[in-house]
């Protein structure tokens, strides 16, 4: 089964294609090597809960019922605490509101 992830932080969203039998450790090292950072620094989060790396995504639980891009899961990264094996709380700011529909609301013209 094909997993569309949205991995977030902050105000970063990394687009990931993988399925449910890839390790987590997969996606680790692709957000580790597009954030450049080592693997050892970046945890995934699904619901609140850290995804154990040795496992598979079916293992760990993460379960997605959607199989288009149109509605990717959601998983959450966090990067280690400089100076510190503690990894950082998760932190995403919500989505801001599109500019293009506020931009074409502005641009219909008036009867």
């Amino acid at each position: 089964m094909a997993l569309f992830v949205v991995a977030r932080r902050q105000k970063t969203a990394i687009f990931l294609e993988l399925v449910g039998s890839d390790k987590v450790l997969k996606a680790v090292e692709m957000i580790a090597d597009i954030s450049k950072k080592g693997p050892d620094d970046v945890a995934l989060f699904y619901n609140e809960k850290k995804l154990n790396e040795d496992k598979t995504f079916t293992e760990n639980g993460v379960q997605h019922d959607s199989e288009t891009p149109v509605e990717p899961l959601n998983l959450f990264y966090v990067f280690k605490k400089e100076g510190a094996d503690a990894f950082e709380e998760p932190s995403v700011e919500k989505y801001p509101e599109p500019i293009v529909a506020a931009a074409a609301a502005a641009a219909v013209p008036s009867a």
